[in-house]
This record gives C-alpha cells, sequence and structure tokens, in this order.
C-alpha cells in the first residue's frame, strides 16, 4: 500500500512499536485535509515457541546450540545424504512427520538424546508452547519498522505534513 505521506517508527520491541503507531494514528485522524491514517498490518499468527531452560542446559552439560540443532532438525529438516537414481539425485532430508510436528501436546515429550547417551524430554530443558506472533516483521536498515500512512485530501502535502508534525 503506497500513500503520499509515510510516517515511520523504528524499535526493537513489536508491540512497543505497534502501540505507538496505534498513538499517531489516533492523534492526526482529526487533521483537516487528511484521509484517514491506516497503520501497517501485521496479523497474529499462532506459533510453536521453545524457551530454552538455561539452569537445566547447564545441569546436563549442554549448550542451547546443540538443542537448537535437534529442534531445527526435528521440526524443519535436515539433509543427511543424497541418494543417487541413475541421471537423477534426491535429497534425503531427516525431521518429524507433519502431524508429529505440529502435535504441540507431545513436543514437550520428545526425547533429546544427550552426547553422554542419556535422554530426556525436550520438556525437561525446554519449554514449548503456543502463542501468537505478528505474520511479518518489516525491517529497514536492519531495524524494525512499523509505518502510519496516509493521504491528503484537498490540501497540499506539506502544509499536511507540518500539522502532523506539530
Amino acid at each position: 500500500m503506497t500513500a503520499q505521506i509515510a510516517i515511520k517508527l523504528f524499535g526493537d520491541d513489536l508491540e512497543e512499536l505497534r502501540k505507538q503507531a496505534e498513538e499517531i494514528k489516533a492523534a492526526i485522524a482529526d487533521i483537516p485535509g487528511i484521509a484517514t491514517p491506516v497503520v501497517e498490518q501485521q496479523q497474529p499468527t499462532p506459533q510453536i515457541r521453545i524457551e530454552l531452560k538455561h539452569d537445566m542446559l547447564a545441569h546436563y552439560g549442554i549448550t542451547s546450540s546443540f538443542v537448537n540443532n535437534f529442534v531445527e532438525t526435528a521440526l524443519h529438516g535436515r539433509e543427511v545424504s543424497t541418494m543417487v537414481q541413475g541421471q537423477r539425485t534426491f535429497d534425503i532430508v531427516l525431521r518429524l512427520q507433519e502431524d508429529q510436528r505440529t502435535d504441540l501436546s507431545n513436543l514437550h515429550r520428545l526425547p533429546l538424546e544427550l552426547p553422554d547417551g542419556r535422554r530426556v524430554p525436550l520438556g525437561t530443558v525446554a519449554k514449548v508452547y503456543e502463542a501468537a506472533g505478528p505474520n511479518t516483521i518489516n525491517r529497514e536498515d536492519g531495524r524494525r519498522r512499523i509505518v502510519v500512512r496516509v493521504n491528503t485530501r484537498g490540501r497540499d502535502v506539506g502544509s499536511a505534513v507540518t500539522d502532523i508534525k506539530a
């Protein structure tokens, strides 16, 4: 979506950016000669969150990257080999089956094999839960960004910008 005027907000906290964008939208909505301001869309999307329990990682003597690699392989897959069939090659990817990857009630039970051969459920070293997160995170120059867009109605852009700044 394009607009004549774009107010860009930058920061690390998406909730705070959204809050400030909505405040700006409300603050400028009554300015004469501008259309209704629009805040850049972000829809909450269900996500599986896995938060590591650092005290338990230390207890078992494993690193966060060890668990992250395990989770990445289980959920997203990892190429482990290639099969050659005549002139064609096929990647062999290791990962959980689709129904297992989306079964939140059982992901915390997924057995994690430790370097010493012991096995512990993933839930022992990580909190596994579902939460909502944004469907997109827009960035500019590596920084998170949200935009409030507005058009003028029957007035010049320069005077509208001056009123918005005020």
